[in-house]
């Protein structure tokens, strides 16, 4: 039976947790077939969360055949929305020493309709080549960066008839709407406003972690497009930058919006 140690979470600072586990005998485990979709799992607990985490040696599915491929799956109680930063590091021993070498980064989103991700990390070949430790076991460190908000369904519920207009009117012609980001999800591109993207606090952290690269598209192509594209418009049906009259967006909150200039002729 596979069996996984876990050396302990350790709390760094609010939302910030690191994870470190070993998959022991990890070349015993890749013998078996991607198809049979084997796994071993760990557990976690995050912010009052329930957390797992599935190894899967050879692979989730057929799209990832051979690749050591991670499953994240969170529980919780209440309606929220999570964006975690997502970082996988590889350890093994040299002279006794803790060496990395592998290090990857995820951006991720749950949704209460969506509450995984799968994201493949390395081909398996590579594991067993030069990342295992000396006694055959698998060493990952994670360290998740996560944004917790609870949300109220009724409040979206309430706009539910206006959401495909929104949606038409994120496809117009980034031009036509003066877009000012934009993101990539699975080959789809959205593009929006970081006026009306501050109102929700995932977007606000990924606009921060990319505000260093100087980047006019950010890439996040382990983000599912339908949670995406549901946080999106979410996000216009909320924000009292955006006019849901008019369907357009305000210079400023206050600014006189298409009711007003109706009013007054």
């Amino acid at each position: 039976m596979a069996k996984i140690t876990s050396h302990g979470q350790t709390a760094i600072q609010s939302f910030v947790h690191t994870l470190n586990y070993t998959v022991e005998n990890f070349t015993h485990q890749c013998r078996f077939p991607h198809d049979e979709h084997f796994f071993v799992q760990g557990g976690f607990q995050l912010n009052g969360i329930e957390g797992f985490i599935r190894f899967y040696p050879r692979g989730y599915s057929n799209d990832d055949e051979n690749w050591l491929t991670l499953y994240i799956g969170l529980v919780s109680s209440s309606d929220v929305e999570i964006y975690m930063n997502f970082e996988v590091n590889i350890i093994t021993l040299v002279e006794n020493h803790e060496v990395g070498v592998l290090f990857q980064q995820f951006q991720l989103l749950f949704t209460p309709e969506f509450m995984w991700n799968a994201v493949k990390v390395v081909p398996t070949k590579a594991i067993l080549k030069r990342m295992l430790l000396p006694d055959g076991g698998l060493k990952v460190r994670f360290v998740l960066r996560t944004h917790v908000h609870g949300i109220d369904r009724r409040l979206s519920s309430k706009f539910e008839s206006i959401w495909h207009k929104i949606k038409e009117v994120l496809q117009q012609e980034p031009g036509k709407q003066r877009f000012d980001v934009a993101f990539v999800t699975d080959n789809r591109i959205f593009f929006a406003h970081k006026c009306i993207l501050v109102y929700n606090f995932a977007f606000r952290a990924i606009l921060s972690e990319w505000s260093d690269y100087n980047e006019s598209i950010i890439q996040l192509p382990c983000v599912r497009t339908e949670v995406f594209e549901e946080m999106l418009v979410d996000c216009y049906v909320k924000s009292n930058r955006f006019c849901r009259k008019c369907f357009s967006v305000r210079k400023s909150k206050d600014a006189i919006c298409c009711e007003i200039v109706s009013w007054r002729r």
